[in-house]
């Protein structure tokens, strides 16, 4: 749990004369890269997870969102909180970030700013995120940077004149607990890799937006030590999204296809299955299991990934990815059974819903039996083993 160290007076108090206590958001040296990561908030929802004294929420009130609620474990942040920024949209509660309810698809924005280095079990935190956000929300945060929680005793080596000399970066590897000195107190803190911080996003099924390490503006430069934050980085900021859910594909009354999800229970079932299939069809590149769940993560990361399912049984494969190039595998003994071609037509359908005009494919040329598939599908030989086909002109056979 969140140490109470902002309940400390002394503390407090050293806290409130910080310049972005008493400027907010402009005098965040952060704000300039972390406000064109907010998505368009007309009629949204959205929690801000450690929200200090409100400035992003009084932000998302006034960028149109219906309805904010900013959580904080410190009541001396919620009751500052009230006292600044009170809009009718806005609620504060007093509470852990770790023990919120995070109600199931409630959110379409969580932010959160500068919190989550206090937080030992970022995946926990990731989950009841995801959980909570709608599909297509967004989930934007800034965490003290790795180099910066690695640091020893996240501060400067120095000369005999007090010159910062260097930032020593010690046990990087090595994720947990740190003692720092902050503001006057011993402040305990989370260490974790960038590893962790970006992965654990990718494995509870978020999809990267952006990553950037925070630089102070321009104009911040004159201000006594500002310079120096040039040196190494502070502050981590990360957009994630929870991707639209994918319905499944109704083909005809046997042939559906299933929207892959990473995160299933039945996943390693699927691949299982899916690699089995490979080995049918002889294809040349057998892939490990490892190396398939790679592959289809990034498939679906990357556009539209879905198995094929033909009377309740998983028999391949198929994907139009993000630059419009369609793939398939339908295993042996279901070859015959006009499933690619069905398939194929449903995926150009899908194409012409997301406004592609023109989509392609690879095929190997020894296949010479998809490669008659293609062509009576419209498919047009662009290449030795590229085909094209132009949406809406079919010169199917």
């Amino acid at each position: 749990m969140m140490n109470h160290i902002y309940d400390n007076e002394q503390f407090f108090e050293a806290y409130s004369q910080m310049e972005r206590s008493k400027g907010g958001l402009q005098a965040a040296g952060e704000w300039h890269q972390l406000q064109p990561m907010i998505p368009d908030l007309t009629g949204k929802k959205v929690l801000d997870l450690g929200c200090g004294y409100g400035w992003h929420c009084k932000y998302a009130a006034d960028m149109g969102a219906v309805f904010v609620l900013g959580i904080d474990s410190s009541e001396k942040m919620i009751q500052k909180a009230v006292e600044k920024h009170s809009e009718e949209t806005i609620t504060y509660q007093v509470c852990n970030i770790e023990d919120y309810d995070y109600p199931d698809s409630m959110y379409d924005l969580v932010i959160s700013n500068l919190v989550l280095h206090y937080i030992a079990d970022l995946e926990a935190i990731y989950k009841k995120v995801y959980n909570t956000l709608k599909p297509g929300g967004c989930f934007l945060f800034n965490i003290e940077h790795p180099v910066f929680t690695a640091g020893v005793h996240q501060d400067w080596i120095y000369d005999e004149s007090g010159k910062p000399l260097y930032w020593p970066v010690d046990h990087y590897f090595t994720p947990g607990e740190r003692q720092t000195y902050f503001l006057g107190q011993n402040v305990k803190k989370q260490h974790h890799t960038m590893t962790q911080i970006v992965n654990l996003l990718l494995k509870t099924g978020f999809r990267l937006e952006a990553l950037e390490e925070a630089m102070p503006p321009e104009h911040m430069m004159e201000l006594p030590g500002m310079s120096d934050e040039m040196r190494r980085p502070m502050m981590l900021l990360v957009k994630a999204v929870k991707e639209e859910e994918k319905k499944v594909r109704k083909v005809d009354d046997k042939l559906f296809l299933i929207p892959y999800y990473p995160n299933e229970e039945t996943a390693l079932a699927w691949y299982q299955d899916l690699e089995l299939c490979r080995q049918v069809d002889n294809i040349d590149h057998v892939y490990s299991l490892e190396r398939l769940r790679a592959m289809y993560n990034y498939l679906d990361t990357h556009g539209d990934c879905y198995y094929i399912q033909y009377e309740g049984v998983l028999v391949g494969d198929v994907t139009l990815q993000e630059n419009a190039e369609l793939s398939i595998v339908v295993c042996k003994e279901y070859q015959n059974r006009h499933i690619g071609r069905k398939c194929i037509e449903n995926m150009v359908a899908l194409a012409k819903e997301k406004g592609i005009d023109k989509v392609k494919a690879n095929i190997y040329s020894f296949n010479t039996q998809s490669q008659k598939m293609f062509q009576s599908l419209g498919f047009q030989k662009t290449g030795e083993e590229t085909y094209e086909r132009i949406i809406g002109k079919s010169g199917c056979k």
